[in-house]
């Protein structure tokens, strides 16, 4: 319930997070594999941070989607489905109202996946890749 109602609220898409996070993110540990990795970039630098959050911001359902349905196929149709629910719940909204679905579920989006992303960068700033 709380991935599917309240989730999208606090910019996160519907049935998305278990999938990043516990799926891929903590199985493969910020590794190769890892699609929201901060391995490939200098983690003391702030064109690469800036590198990181694009890719996070929009690379990240393509190449989650490539990884869940390599890995673990029928949560990749779940995942496939939550995203394009949360693709259609914007579309439909902002035809209704455009100025409340930018403010309600747009707008918190962006500002939770620059935190997601930071919080990403900061805690694996330290590490090193070797």
């Amino acid at each position: 319930l709380l991935s599917w109602v309240y989730a999208p609220f606090f910019g996160v898409p519907c049935g998305t997070y278990r999938v990043h996070h516990i799926f891929m993110h903590h199985i493969e540990n910020n590794h190769e594999w890892d699609a929201s990795s901060t391995e490939p970039f200098q983690r003391d630098s702030l064109i690469d941070f800036l590198r990181y959050w694009f890719r996070f911001a929009f690379l990240l359902c393509p190449d989650l989607l490539y990884y869940i349905f390599r890995k673990r196929p029928a949560q990749g149709l779940s995942f496939m489905c939550s995203m394009g629910l949360w693709c259609l719940m914007i579309a439909v909204l902002s035809n209704v109202n455009f100025l409340a679905t930018l403010w309600v579920l747009i707008l918190p989006h962006f500002f939770s996946l620059s935190a997601m992303a930071f919080g990403n960068w900061s805690q694996h700033c330290f590490v090193d890749p070797q």
